[in-house]
């Protein structure tokens, strides 16, 4: 008679961005029957380590005039100050558009030359993506004047296993996931709401612990 075997799919991508976590693939027998099946079934979960180029890569790009065109400055990572950004060929008052490339690339803004130090001007913090006018003074730069810039890898996901970020669900609906994921992403959603309703205060304090303990009673109750 016929030889059943077990069929797998290929791997999904590791659940972790830049850190250890695991992946998954969906194996089912030729036969309804599993017993009927050669040899044991494959495994349908298995750890996974995300290093790809992805993590150590950080690249950001300034620019004048054009949304991401006309002049352009890029930097690696480090500390910018106002002459460091004029060698590179950024013009004062003309900043508008920029480009963060890297999974784990931060760029962090600042109104004043010596990163606010001594003035308290607004600053702006950017993650992996494109900005334009308005994304930027979404992020908090007030106008396109940029005068300093710190490019770095966050600490959260520089390609170490130690702090591991779990991938992002951006536009999925929590119905199309199941499981963990729904779980998840409901607790998130749960903890951006009641930030916006008590304000900043949730952040520190026994208001912090407070959500902290609400998000894992919401997720138990998921």
């Amino acid at each position: 008679g016929k030889c059943n075997q077990w069929r797998a799919s290929p791997w999904s991508p590791c659940d972790t961005t830049c850190g250890s976590g695991m992946r998954s693939r969906h194996v089912q027998c030729d036969n309804e029957d599993a017993k009927e099946c050669l040899g044991p079934k494959p495994h349908s979960r298995e750890a996974c380590v995300d290093e790809g180029p992805h993590c150590t890569k950080c690249r950001v790009t300034l620019y004048g005039g054009q949304l991401l065109d006309g002049w352009r400055a890029t930097f690696g990572v480090g500390d910018y100050t106002t002459d460091d950004l004029i060698r590179k060929g950024v013009k004062c008052e003309d900043v508008s558009s920029v480009k963060v490339q890297g999974e784990c690339c931060q760029a962090h803004l600042y109104q004043y030359g010596d990163f606010n130090r001594a003035h308290d001007g607004w600053n702006a913090s950017l993650t992996a993506g494109d900005y334009d006018v308005d994304a930027l003074e979404a992020a908090g730069a007030q106008d396109n004047d940029v005068s300093a810039m710190v490019v770095a890898l966050s600490g959260e996901c520089s390609g170490s296993t130690q702090h591991p970020r779990k991938r992002r669900h951006h536009g999925m609906s929590v119905d199309s996931l199941s499981g963990s994921d729904a779980t998840e992403v409901h607790s998130q959603r749960l903890g951006e709401e009641v930030a916006r309703q008590f304000g900043s205060s949730v952040k520190s304090g026994a208001a912090g612990a407070a959500l902290g303990v609400l998000a894992a009673a919401v997720a138990l109750v998921l």
